[in-house]
């Protein structure tokens, strides 16, 4: 590698430039109590510009001796012409080396490498600094490190899974700034954090509204800016009240079977399911038994779920 070790001025050093920025770690804490003790123990790499250098490897390092107070810094400088897909390789390889790149951290890896590789070669590329060399896997993660910032935080705190967050990214500002927020509250799972965003997403094209319009009409503002609820009720309260707006007739025919269910007052052996989401024709009965005596009990049980017209079709 064509390095040129030497000391500069950290004010010549521009950390504002992310071009090769992998890492998302911003906490400098130990960092900086590390460099007080002992100092550098690898220089960090800049490239040369007209103005003075643009960190390659290293931000962090470089930051921590800006924190401390340090005026110097010794560096390993590329020269400004060095060949820009080597330059980019150096930074991926600087952090993938070190550890697992995050979500974020390979969607920065990627795009660095996007307009510095041809297209027939990336996956070899990829390959040598550590990164998913699938297609499928490129263009799923490439798009994260545009998002706005809010969403990548949900992204790495765990708080929004992947796929919600590339579903996200599609709405509006707005309504995306407002999704984000709300599953940043609600710390939930995938597959809930899907049904929710399908039921939002078509409940607001359907009422021709802006999903911040529908939270607040809703109710569901409210429900989460209630202090008392823990957060799976809540979760629960939400999910119940985006089915009924979504599907009032379906809700209407739910509720009027469960309250003719309840006033039948059914031993508890005795279990009658309706299809899922009401959607299909199959009930099911279950009955809970010990003998044939518990079993000649239950026969009224069924009797009276036969006579109660609102439960059964004909």
């Amino acid at each position: 590698m064509d390095f040129k070790r030497s000391p500069v001025s950290l004010d010549r050093i521009d950390l504002s430039d992310d071009t090769f920025r992998i890492t998302t770690n911003d906490d400098l804490t130990e960092l900086a109590l590390s460099v007080s003790a002992i100092g550098l123990l690898q220089p960090p790499t800049v490239i040369v510009n007209q103005d003075g250098y643009i960190p390659v490897c290293g931000f962090r390092r470089i930051a921590a001796l800006a924190t401390l107070g340090r005026e110097n810094v010794t560096v390993q400088a590329l020269p400004a012409d060095h060949p820009p897909l080597d330059t980019a390789c150096l930074a991926i390889s600087d952090n993938s080396s070190q550890r697992p790149l995050n979500v974020i951290e390979q969607s920065r890896a990627y795009r660095l490498l996007q307009d510095r590789t041809l297209s027939s070669d990336w996956q070899r590329v990829a390959r040598s600094v550590g990164l998913p060399d699938s297609d499928q896997a490129r263009k799923r993660i490439m798009p994260v490190a545009g998002m706005p910032d809010p969403l990548q935080r949900g992204i790495l705190e765990g708080s929004i899974a992947l796929p919600v967050a590339l579903q996200i990214s599609r709405f509006d500002v707005d309504s995306a700034a407002v999704l984000v927020s709300f599953f940043r509250q609600i710390h939930t799972g995938l597959n809930v954090q899907r049904e929710l965003l399908d039921l939002m997403g078509e409940i607001a094209l359907r009422d021709d509204i802006s999903i911040s319009q529908l939270l607040r009409q809703s109710g569901v503002s409210a429900i989460m800016e209630n202090p008392l609820a823990p957060t799976p009720q809540k979760v629960r309260q939400v999910r119940q009240r985006m089915k009924i707006l979504r599907y009032p007739e379906r809700s209407r025919v739910e509720d009027r079977y469960h309250q003719a269910l309840r006033s039948l007052k059914l031993d508890p052996r005795v279990q009658l399911l309706p299809p899922k989401d009401f959607e299909g024709k199959s009930y099911r009965l279950t009955l809970t038994v010990e003998s044939r005596r518990q079993l000649e009990a239950l026969q009224r049980e069924i009797e009276k779920i036969l006579k109660a017209a609102d439960l059964l079709p004909e």
